[in-house]
């Protein structure tokens, strides 16, 4: 991703303490929007729906494997796992954000 002079400026901004005194405001609308972006992903999922657990997942081992989704809740799902992967073995769960997700 390519970001813009307006956008880095403003980073820089944040960076050198400019918005020191608007930290709390701006942590606040970042954890909503992530919030908001969560639930609009959540929307694309279902209990039963097989998906694979993909790259920005840590730890490393987990990336590419297949899971089931068993339970939902509004900021992350409970997973089976299909395989055995690293210290976990098949049919263990594991609770994810929707972010580390996607349908096969």
């Amino acid at each position: 991703m390519r970001l813009t002079e307006q956008q880095l400026t403003l980073l820089s901004q944040i960076t050198n303490g400019v918005h020191d005194n608007m930290l709390p405001e701006i942590v606040n609308a970042l954890n909503g929007r992530r919030s908001f972006l969560a639930a609009e992903k959540a929307d694309k999922f279902f209990v039963g729906q097989t998906v694979r657990i993909n790259r920005s997942c840590r730890p490393a081992y987990m990336r590419g494997h297949e899971v089931v989704i068993v339970k939902m809740t509004p900021k992350r799902a409970t997973v089976a796992l299909v395989h055995t992967a690293g210290r976990f073995v098949k049919g263990d769960k594991v609770k994810c954000p929707y972010g580390i997700l996607e349908a096969k």
